[in-house]
């Protein structure tokens, strides 16, 4: 029997011969997507613009971990004008303008207003983004200070290829990322979710849309941290979600990679979780899943995939999984490694399979291995989809203020995410959403 027959026989026997024991799964109901109340938290911080003290007269909030800051205070220093109809607030600065509606929705997923004591808080990303500004975060201190938004980033100073209107679609997952902040050896620094922020901003600069493959709850047990983000309201928390905001609003799409994406001593994104290993039994399984969508409910994101640690999963594991998210986004497990988007059907219920035959770059020296693959798959008309650790850039991405008191960012055209963009653009292909 060749190599690909036995496999497929393989999988065939032991994923189609294991459906009796997802038929006897019981599966508790998912609340993830019932309404959450909004909580509060004072937020003990400084902020600056350009440099210098912003002086308001109340706090700022974390609400439900997402920073707030009060709006007449801010138009007030700003020296912005605000006019308020029944139903609206109209602000007007520096030549752009805002508007907000006076009623705050309980059903909206990310509010960009809400009220505390009648007084009206802003979200500070809504504000940022509205005004043309930017923060710099120096979490260790509590600080926050304000830019202008540079007018335009600085990538090269040739054209840039853009994709032909018939592009076929292509898909690109950022990898890991997780809050790990309090970690000695964080990859997501104030420094690191900056440049991740500058990743999102080019690729929608690039018009690609791409997925963010999030690990909602950073571990690291030899050292004692559990961070929670939507349970521990603090500045560098709130800078990872403003980051998320960030991602969404410039063509990212949202999925849960696991809930802690590792098990026992394991450290989040080194470790498995679901994998035949796991000490979780099917409950705890279930309830991991249920947990990671109420976290991503509570800061208002929809998860759009699923995607297990390392690819590792038992089969209940699958069938769990499958119950809960409507995409996988892996390799079929059902089906021999071809590389294709299948759609399973199991116990009632239809779930999408999408996975990542172009792997990923390895490091940051072999870009060349990867742009081969690129080749490779798309001549064998496999799915053109590929995952990246965002982290492979950081240090090549330069960052500064400038004199008129704007921070702008220059993506050099020789490092990893423009050379893959330039890649799948030029082999007729641009990275979209999946539908």
């Amino acid at each position: 029997m060749k190599k690909t027959s036995l496999l497929l026989f393989l999988v065939l026997v032991i994923f189609f011969n294991t459906s009796s024991l997802g038929a006897s799964l019981k599966f508790p109901e998912d609340t993830s997507s019932k309404q959450q109340g909004l909580v509060l938290s004072p937020a003990n911080i400084n902020l600056y613009f350009l440099g210098k003290p912003m002086n308001i007269s109340s706090k700022p909030y974390y609400a439900n971990g997402r920073l707030y800051l009060p709006l007449n205070d801010v138009v007030s220093f700003l020296g912005a004008t605000m006019t308020k109809s029944a139903n609206n607030y109209n602000i007007f600065y520096n030549g752009k303008s805002l508007l907000l509606s006076a009623i705050v929705s309980d059903n909206a997923p990310v509010k960009p207003l809400i009220y505390s004591n009648n007084k009206p808080y802003i979200s500070f990303y809504t504000l940022n983004k509205a005004l043309g500004l930017v923060p710099v975060f120096d979490t260790l201190n509590n600080v926050v200070d304000i830019y202008y938004d540079g007018a335009s980033p600085t990538i090269n100073n040739s054209p840039l290829v853009k994709p032909s209107a018939n592009a076929k679609k292509a898909y690109l997952r950022l990898e890991d990322i997780t809050a790990d902040g309090e970690d000695p050896n964080a990859v997501y620094t104030d420094d690191g979710l900056e440049k991740l922020r500058v990743i999102g901003s080019y690729l929608h600069y690039r018009n690609q849309e791409f997925y963010i493959a999030w690990i909602p709850i950073y571990y690291n047990p030899k050292a004692k941290i559990y961070n929670d983000i939507s349970t521990r309201y603090n500045l560098y928390n709130a800078s990872f979600i403003y980051t998320l905001d960030h991602l969404i609003d410039n063509g990212g799409h949202i999925g849960l990679h696991g809930l802690t994406h590792q098990y026992n001593n394991e450290i989040t994104a080194i470790g498995y979780e679901f994998d035949e290993n796991s000490p979780l039994n099917d409950a705890q399984m279930m309830s991991r899943m249920i947990q990671a969508k109420t976290i991503a409910k509570k800061l208002g994101y929809t998860p759009e995939f699923w995607e297990f640690p390392h690819y590792g999963a038992t089969a209940n594991a699958f069938y769990i999984a499958e119950h809960y998210f409507d995409v996988i986004y892996q390799q079929s497990p059902y089906r021999a490694d071809d590389g294709q988007i299948h759609v399973e059907e199991h116990l009632g219920k239809k779930t999408t399979y999408l996975p990542t035959p172009a792997e990923y770059v390895y490091n940051r020296y072999e870009s060349k291995k990867a742009l081969e693959t690129i080749d490779k798959i798309i001549k064998q008309n496999k799915l053109c989809s590929i995952f990246m650790h965002p982290v492979l850039d950081f240090d090549r991405i330069e960052i500064k203020n400038n004199k008129d008191g704007s921070r702008s960012w220059h993506y050099p055209p020789y490092i990893i995410y423009p050379i893959i963009v330039d890649k799948i653009i030029n082999s007729g292909y641009t990275f979209k959403k999946y539908s």
